[in-house]
């Protein structure tokens, strides 16, 4: 059980496995900051063209994709 994440704007492909048949977006984020040294902020995530939130749960199978920002001042 996996899903599909593609970070933009490298266009890579990492596939996150599933302990359980969902997970919430947080969990994804977080293993993504930690795994690049980043910021739980440094990340915008979209399903089917449309941004969804931390609280939001994916499935078995699904395809995200994840916008790496930053902010300046």
């Amino acid at each position: 059980m996996a899903i599909k994440i593609i970070i933009i704007p490298d266009n890579r492909v990492i596939e996150y496995q599933l302990k359980e048949s969902k997970v919430k977006v947080l969990k994804v984020i977080e293993f993504l900051a930690k795994a690049e040294g980043s910021s739980l902020n440094a990340y915008v995530v979209m399903r089917k063209g449309e941004v969804i939130t931390r609280d939001d749960e994916l499935f078995d199978g699904e395809e995200i994709e994840v916008y790496r920002v930053a902010s300046g001042g």
